[in-house]
């Protein structure tokens, strides 16, 4: 049996109505059987839970819409260079939000982008700012040059080698070779000549620096105490007064602080 027309059973000028005509449907059938293709296609999409919904019935939505089942399923794009601790620590972040992974795909690969061309242009700037003071330093020490910068180095390589993590730390920034901290280990090189060093003795150290070398263990003592490292100690603000009363008691008897090479001997 022919179904009647659309036309047939709906008035004319019906709400709606040139809607179902342009969307070709003939027969109040072919509407009936539309509408259900739509319910089926909206009761199989995935839907955001309500709130004050549980964390694990957030991690189910999550995980259907895309996101990994933990932070480390997020990958750290190849060549992410100085982005790759960046987007380590945000991993723990993504996961937390749901992020999906071709979420995380594009964040990552624009994270890297900036990052690599905010080094590009450091690295770029840092290379003129060497060949800038170079050539100054050249101009003013003339034959003396790579003498001074060979101390310099001595001098740099004296200052970190009780701290390692320190000359990681400018290597990884890439200020090591920084034109004004050669400039200061320059500086302090001519301070600390071979002529002003005071010789060691077998016996110990000499009387004259004895009380410097006495200054320098009691900073060192000081900076390594709970007062002074915890920011949160009752006494950190006496630890760090004494501290600093201590570095200016050095500086007055023409020692760099506790780290001066000059003070480095045994048991001290």
């Amino acid at each position: 049996m022919d179904q009647p027309s659309i036309q047939d059973v709906v008035p004319e000028g019906s709400p709606g109505m040139d809607t179902v005509m342009n969307k070709g449907y003939k027969t109040p059938g072919d509407v009936v059987k539309a509408y259900s293709e739509l319910l089926k296609l909206h009761n199989s999409g995935f839907r955001a839970p309500k709130e004050g919904a549980s964390s694990e019935t957030w991690r189910d939505f999550y995980t259907q819409i895309g996101a990994p089942e933990s932070a480390e399923g997020y990958e750290i794009p190849e060549g992410a260079g100085a982005a790759e601790s960046i987007l380590s620590g945000l991993r723990e972040a993504a996961h937390g939000v749901g992020l999906t992974n071709k979420q995380w795909a594009e964040l990552s690969a624009k994270a890297v982008e900036l990052q690599n061309g905010n080094s590009a242009d450091f690295d770029e700037k840092l290379s003129a700012a060497q060949k800038e003071w170079q050539a100054k330093a050249e101009e003013e020490y003339g034959a003396d040059f790579s003498k001074k910068i060979g101390k310099a180095q001595k001098v740099y390589e004296e200052l970190v080698k009780d701290a390692p993590e320190i000359d990681a730390l400018l290597s990884e920034t890439k200020l090591k070779n920084h034109p004004a901290l050669v400039q200061l280990m320059m500086k302090v090189s001519d301070s600390v000549s071979d002529a002003s060093t005071p010789s060691r003795s077998a016996g110990g150290p000499p009387a004259e620096i004895k009380g410097a070398l006495e200054i320098a263990a009691r900073i060192k003592e000081i900076a390594m105490g709970p007062e002074f490292s915890n920011p949160h100690h009752p006494r950190k603000a006496v630890a760090m007064q004494e501290y600093q009363q201590l570095q200016q008691q050095l500086l007055e008897l023409g020692y760099q602080g506790a780290t001066d090479p000059r003070l480095r001997f045994p048991g001290y």
